[in-house]
């Protein structure tokens, strides 16, 4: 008890560090909303904004910031739902912080790399750590993160009790920044404990066959790709149309293959799953790259919750009829 007590002491300053990044993100270069990420978004957008407006519009401030946030877009009710929704997860994500004393990636590691030295003993390969196992595992690391991400994002959609909770992402009739915070907690944390846990078994499959721990190349403590994925993440969910070209965005997801994914059209339905990678969803069937700028609606066709608790509660309900109906199926499937 005594010694808990003196490495809770210990860490404590450590705890505190944390407990302020996840506070005030716009100094922690792991959140989205880290500055330099907001004003390299901000030079991108009025980037474009001057290659297609400027011409025409002219380059002054004023018309330059409407194009780029418009006040429609950032002040319509379901943008306001965005904002609630991204103030009351952040209070939710300082608790989790203050719990999470542990990474499941590591546990699932750990797991993964004893099982694997009770079934078929401990490997005896001894491997020379270089930069090149480095840049093997680094890239390996960012193909099952980013799969895992894409997986999680497939079976919110394909789960009707799932897409339940997902839903609230996609009820949103605007994109902005903020909506790329606009989840249900419960898809969120499915979101994040698949790509954890995708990245776990990796690790505890690589370590075993290597005989040793080995990390990743970080940026700011963050994978190389989830680093530089940072710079154009706002462009996700944001007016502002960006396209790769036909070719690169059969690799990488474009911004406007993001765009395809909220729209309300049938045949874009269930489109563009991916985050970095656009093979995933070639993979699966379900990619759609547009060949020109197209006209969307954003949202579901259905109206939007009417105010932030719907939000939180409503998924709840609507996922236990979901999952009643379909235990009701299965008892009278089996009764006849």
């Amino acid at each position: 008890m005594l010694n808990s007590i003196q490495q809770f002491i210990q860490e404590f300053p450590e705890l505190l560090r944390s407990l302020f990044l996840v506070a005030f993100p716009v100094f922690n270069p792991h959140h989205k909303l880290y500055f330099i990420y907001t004003i390299v978004f901000i030079i991108l957008i009025l980037g474009v904004y001057y290659i297609r407006e400027s011409k025409s519009n002219g380059f002054g401030l004023r018309k330059a910031l409407a194009y780029c946030f418009p006040k429609s877009l950032y002040t319509q009710q379901s943008a306001i739902l965005d904002y609630q929704c991204y103030l009351i997860n952040g209070i939710l994500a300082i608790i989790v912080s203050l719990t999470a004393f542990f990474t499941l990636s590591q546990i699932t590691s750990d797991f993964v790399n004893q099982f694997l030295c009770g079934l078929f003993g401990k490997s005896e390969i001894q491997v020379e750590m270089t930069l090149a196992l480095k840049i093997v595992y680094t890239i390996f690391a960012v193909l099952v993160t980013d799969f895992g991400v894409f997986y999680a994002h497939y079976l919110q959609h394909k789960i009707p009790a799932l897409w339940e909770f997902h839903k609230a992402h996609h009820l949103a009739e605007g994109l902005n920044p903020i909506t790329g915070f606009r989840y249900h907690p419960i898809d969120l944390g499915l979101k994040h404990s698949m790509k954890i846990f995708f990245l776990g078994i990796y690790m505890g499959i690589f370590s075993y066959f290597v005989n040793q721990e080995i990390t990743a190349i970080t940026i700011a403590g963050l994978l190389i790709s989830s680093f530089l994925f940072r710079f154009i993440i706002h462009l996700r969910h944001s007016h502002i149309w960006v396209s790769f070209g036909w070719h690169l965005s059969h690799i990488f997801q474009s911004p406007a293959m993001h765009h395809i994914h909220h729209s309300e059209k049938v045949e874009h339905h269930e489109k563009n799953f991916g985050l970095i990678f656009s093979f995933w969803d070639y993979m699966f069937g379900t990619i759609y790259v547009p060949k020109v700028r197209e006209e969307l609606t954003i949202g579901l066709g259905e109206s939007d919750y009417q105010n932030i608790w719907q939000l939180y509660y409503v998924p709840f309900l609507e996922a236990y009829k979901r999952i009643s109906k379909s235990l009701n199926r299965l008892a009278n499937a089996r009764a006849n």
